[in-house]
């Protein structure tokens, strides 16, 4: 039989046997168990499938843009404001109805004559409403390009004043009906904010010449996307920091 005599087995080979197993026992302890791994892929599971519902694409959503337009009638610049209200289908097709009257600075009087030479100060006034179709021809990440077509009702106003006398001379009240049709193009800098350029023309249902309103008309404007300012905000104010946290709990890395 073979006996170890202890007192002759190093005391350093003692200590680091000891060490040896109290590393091998800490790192053990701080491996993650089989439960906190299926909790760390569940918080992962939630955050990816909440992120997916937030930016997933609808069928339908509301639309609503302010319209600023500048044109000429008989000569004269003119400025538009209005506004449109409708529903995008698949982020292509977009209905709805819109409207639209002369700004109070377009309505300045516009100097004339009459058959009997007399100077005429002409005031103008126009309203009318559209049903509005949009079809988007092409979405890009940095680009849009949008194909509008509108068509509706409106009642325009014609006042003729003597000059000299400051006197009614005519008013003139007529409905009419118009059409336009153009391009819109968007340049998209980032996702959600952009420049936007339009063109068309407008074509109104009125043979009289004092109320001649066809014409070329041209905007410039900021384009927002609403919808993608309200995803980013509550991706990046609730549902990242949301899941950090909840790693963070769980004593795990983001």
């Amino acid at each position: 039989m073979c006996k170890i005599r202890w007192h002759k087995v190093p005391a350093l080979a003692v200590v680091l046997v000891f060490l040896s197993g109290a590393w091998d026992a800490q790192a053990l302890a701080q491996q993650p168990s089989k439960k906190d791994s299926i909790r760390k892929d569940s918080i992962r599971q939630k955050f990816v499938a909440d992120s997916a519902h937030l930016y997933r694409p609808k069928k339908f959503r509301p639309v609503f843009n302010y319209d600023n337009r500048n044109s000429v009638i008989q000569n004269a610049p003119v400025n538009f404001v209005g506004f449109q209200l409708g529903i995008s289908y698949t982020d292509k097709h977009t209905f709805g109805i819109g409207g639209y009257k002369i700004t109070q600075k377009s309505q300045r009087p516009l100097r004339t004559r009459d058959a009997d030479n007399r100077v005429l100060e002409q005031y103008l006034t126009l309203n009318y409403l559209t049903l509005f179709y949009q079809n988007t021809l092409l979405d890009k990440k940095y680009i849009e390009l949008d194909f509008p077509i509108e068509l509706g009702p409106g009642r325009a106003n014609l006042k003729l004043i003597d000059s000299a006398e400051h006197v009614k001379i005519k008013e003139i009240n007529r409905n009419i009906i118009t059409f336009g049709s153009g391009v819109q193009l968007v340049v998209k800098p980032v996702k959600w904010v952009g420049m936007s350029v339009m063109g068309g023309y407008r074509l109104v249902s009125d043979a009289d010449r004092r109320l001649n309103f066809n014409g070329w008309y041209y905007a410039f404007g900021i384009w927002l996307d609403i919808r993608q300012i309200y995803r980013d905000t509550k991706y990046y104010s609730y549902l990242r920091p949301r899941y950090r946290r909840q790693m963070a709990a769980a004593g795990m890395p983001k």
